[in-house]
C-alpha cells in the first residue's frame, strides 16, 4: 500500500508539526489571533473541515527556545515511533501543512506531509531550493507550484494572512495538487 493513495475525509485545514524557533512563534500567534476573531473568511477546500488549524501542543508556541519534544534525548525522542505516528496522523487528517525552513531550507516534514497527501505550504524563497532537487529534474514535467502551495514570503511569515490564503484555495485546486503529488510521490521520499 502506498501512503500517498490514502483518501480520508480530512477535517483539518492547516497543520504545523514543529518548533516555535526562528520566528515561527509570531506566525503561529498570528494564526491563533485570526481564528480568535469572528471569521471573515470562508474555507473553500472541503466541506468536511471541522478544525481550521491544529498544532499538537500550545507549549510549542509558548517557548521559542524549546519544543515540546526537546531536552535530554532530543534527537532520539524525535525519531520515536510515537513522535512519527503523531506527525503522520496529522498529515493524513489535514489538507495543508505549513512548512517553514528547518535547520536548513528544507525539512523532513515536507516529505512526510507529501507522502500522506497533505499539501505543503512553503515560501517562495524556499521554493527555489526545492526546485533544484535532483539537479532540477524532480519538477521538470510537473512544476513545483502545481504540487504544493507556494506563497510570497510576506504571506508565509504572517499567520493571519497565511490562514486566510489557504482557506481561499478551492476544492478543485486541492484535488489537482494532490493528483500531481501522487504522480511524483515515488521520488519524493525522505532519504531516497
Amino acid at each position: 500500500h502506498k501512503p500517498w493513495n490514502i483518501h480520508p475525509d480530512r477535517d483539518i485545514l492547516l497543520t504545523y508539526f514543529g518548533s516555535a524557533r526562528k520566528g515561527r512563534k509570531s506566525v503561529l500567534d498570528g494564526i491563533y489571533r485570526a481564528l480568535s476573531k469572528p471569521r471573515d473568511f470562508k474555507i473553500l477546500a472541503d466541506k468536511t473541515i471541522k478544525y481550521p488549524f491544529v498544532s499538537p501542543d500550545k507549549k510549542t508556541r509558548d517557548n521559542e527556545d524549546n519544543t515540546r519534544w526537546a531536552g535530554e534525548g532530543h534527537m532520539k525522542d524525535r525519531a520515536s515511533s510515537a513522535f512519527m505516528i503523531e506527525a503522520w496522523e496529522l498529515y493524513v487528517n489535514s489538507i495543508f501543512s505549513w512548512q517553514p525552513e528547518g535547520d536548513t531550507p528544507t525539512r523532513r516534514a515536507f516529505y512526510d506531509s507529501w507522502m500522506f497527501g497533505c499539501i505543503p505550504v512553503i515560501s517562495s524563497s524556499v521554493a527555489k531550493v526545492y526546485k533544484e532537487l535532483y539537479k532540477g529534474l524532480a519538477f521538470q514535467d510537473i512544476p513545483l507550484e502545481e504540487c504544493v502551495v507556494v506563497v510570497d514570503d510576506a504571506i508565509h511569515d504572517d499567520g493571519e494572512k497565511l490562514i486566510k490564503y489557504v482557506a481561499a484555495i478551492t476544492h478543485e485546486e486541492v484535488e489537482t495538487k494532490r493528483r500531481n503529488m501522487r504522480e511524483l510521490a515515488p521520488i519524493m521520499q525522505w532519504g531516497w
